[in-house]
């Protein structure tokens, strides 16, 4: 069962997005002289524990549990894992966008894609 866990794509998917954002984000600090050794740690606590941690859990949960349904009728671990999967994704595809815009603003990444536009909508 620990094979099959570490091997399940979407744990594999998920830490090749996490390795190329975090390298991504480390070319972009560097090229705009903001680099800090310190933001490394937290970095890796926001990405790796607070959304690669749970995404393990319920991808163990769902490999140990198979396709038992939980509370709702066809809803099992493997559909929670899968969404959990699709919001870790979408924050990291968000910082490697901003990361690729900040190493190449030729590319002209629309800023409600790269996290440059916070304002509310109204």
């Amino acid at each position: 069962m620990i094979h099959a866990t570490f091997n399940d794509p979407l744990l594999r998917t998920f830490l090749f997005a996490l390795i190329v954002d975090l390298l991504l984000g480390v070319l972009a600090a560097v090229k705009a002289g903001s680099f800090q050794i310190g933001y490394l740690p937290r970095t890796l606590r926001d990405d790796l524990l607070l959304k690669g941690v749970p995404l393990l859990v319920l991808v163990a949960g769902s490999k140990a549990a198979g396709d038992v349904d939980i509370v709702i009728p066809g809803l099992d671990l493997g559909d929670l894992a899968a969404g959990a999967f699709a919001l870790a994704i979408a924050g990291l595809a968000a910082s490697i966008l901003s990361s690729v815009h900040d190493l190449f603003p030729a590319l002209n990444v629309p800023s409600k894609l790269n996290g440059g536009d916070q304002t509310a909508p109204k």
